[in-house]
């Protein structure tokens, strides 16, 4: 199947499938972005080993560690609801993670259908492009 050029407008099936996804990503980049912030908070409330995560890069493997952290015996209560509202943000940031990159390469696939060539233009992504497509 040919893919429709520039001056014909997209069908509209095609047109809703590139609307549901782009809101699919910034729900999920939005609902990331709130709990990043909310763990970076809770991070910088404790020890110095957390604050100093909380101000670094808090890539995958950072992530994986927080919620794979085993607390020590002699936690406080204070201390074990901080840890597990940490676990349960990290576990949740990464879910979200990878649901974006699902959210993203789909997206590439519809573009890449549509507009094919448009992604491997330099700084065009796969949202950029499906928002101008």
């Amino acid at each position: 199947m040919v893919s429709p050029d520039r001056s014909d407008p997209l069908p509209s099936d095609d047109r809703e499938s590139l609307k549901s996804l782009l809101l699919t990503h910034r729900e999920l980049t939005a609902a990331t972005t709130t709990y990043m912030n909310e763990l970076r908070a809770l991070l910088l409330a404790g020890d110095p080993v957390d604050r100093a995560l909380a101000r670094g890069r808090l890539g995958d493997g950072a992530i994986a560690e927080l919620y794979l952290r085993i607390d020590p015996c002699e936690s406080t209560d204070e201390e074990m609801a901080r840890s597990t509202e940490i676990r349960r943000l990290a576990i949740v940031v990464s879910a979200h993670r990878v649901q974006l990159a699902v959210n993203r390469k789909r997206l590439r696939e519809r573009v890449d259908y549509l507009a094919p060539g448009l992604t491997t233009h330099h700084r065009i992504g796969p949202v950029r492009a499906a928002e101008i497509s």
